[in-house]
């Protein structure tokens, strides 16, 4: 299984256990009391809206972790596409794509002063 593969499936699973979850919980608000009904509804749409969210923090995270990885592993040309990123999340991705940067600039210039040597 790739990487690719394997973070798919784990995004799927952790939307999965949430939307589990959240079910179990309105079914036990409405086991609870027969007026709980409507509130284990309520709670039951509210965490259904809130699962796309979970979906796009999960994508969002899997985007910096790849990014860091690849960074890590030397590759200098790499960019952390921070479109659809927010927030914290967004900075997070400018700051590793600013060291990639200087990252990029000091071998560079290492390389020049090398050449310059010979």
């Amino acid at each position: 299984m790739s990487a690719s593969e394997s973070s798919k499936l784990h995004i799927i699973l952790v939307t999965a256990i949430f939307i589990v979850a959240s079910i179990f919980e309105a079914v036990v608000f409405a086991l609870l009391d027969t007026h709980s009904y409507f509130i284990g509804l309520i709670i039951l749409i509210v965490r259904l809206i809130e699962a796309p969210i979970v979906v796009i923090l999960m994508i969002s995270l899997l985007a910096l972790h790849n990014g860091a990885k690849a960074i890590s592993r030397g590759d200098v040309s790499y960019r952390i596409k921070n479109t659809f990123l927010f927030g914290p999340l967004k900075k997070h991705a400018e700051y590793l794509n600013s060291l990639n940067d200087a990252v990029n600039t000091a071998v560079e210039e290492r390389v020049k002063s090398e050449s310059l040597k010979t």
